[in-house]
């Protein structure tokens, strides 16, 4: 069962939060921790600037 939208002819990867939608569905959660997730990522993705995780540093 592939719910995301076939990628085929653009040739590119589902976007970030398609990606953890697909796994979470995969794995039978509830909807609402669902969307629970997918919020916290955006508001880590906002906090940060859209930058890349490889752009941020790391602990050293």
């Amino acid at each position: 069962m592939n719910w995301l939208p076939s990628n085929e002819a653009t040739g590119t990867a589902p976007k970030l939060l398609d990606q953890v939608r697909g796994k979470i569905r995969r794995k039978h959660y509830s909807l609402r921790t669902e969307q629970s997730y997918t919020d916290w990522i955006r508001r880590f993705i906002r906090h940060f600037d859209k930058r890349h995780s490889n752009d941020l540093g790391g602990l050293k």
